[in-house]
């Protein structure tokens, strides 16, 4: 996954999603404690300013039953309603943005999504920003004109 050009195939790419929903189902039915690291540099994801971000990037939220409701995830997206310091909350972020599922409880982790494929998704995203703020200028207009044909 180093080479910038490589494209990774979109099955693994939406893998994420029924990685991510198995896990979690599993661990709740096993009476865990899901938490989710997830990669804010990845576009898409959102922090609020009272949340933490370590100085890898990566914000963890609590997916507990107990700590969300409305969870969904599907269709590439994780959406969750939170309160988070007495303010209610509406969180959503790509499912390829999740590094890391883990069971509070029991100390169980699992990768969902290769650090290496978020790697590539940051370096698809900078190249069209890129691209955006490197716009061609518009060709510069000429003046009308006419033939006549008879």
């Amino acid at each position: 996954m180093d080479n910038e050009n490589q494209t990774v195939p979109a099955m693994f790419l939406n893998r994420s999603d029924f990685v991510l929903s198995a896990l979690y189902s599993w661990i709740v039915e096993n009476d865990g404690k899901p938490l989710v690291a997830v990669n804010t540099m990845i576009e898409g994801v959102t922090v609020t300013s009272d949340r933490e971000v370590d100085d890898k990037g990566m914000i963890t939220y609590n997916l507990s039953p107990q700590a969300v409701r409305n969870l969904i995830i599907q269709d590439g997206f994780v959406s969750f309603d939170a309160s988070m310091s007495g303010v209610k909350r509406n969180i959503s972020f790509p499912c390829v943005a999740v590094a890391v599922i883990f069971d509070q409880n029991s100390g169980y982790a699992e990768e969902v999504t290769n650090l290496g494929v978020q790697q590539w998704i940051m370096n698809q995203q900078r190249a069209a920003e890129n691209k955006t703020k490197e716009a061609p200028k518009p060709a510069e207009k000429k003046a009308p004109f006419l033939t006549v044909i008879k």
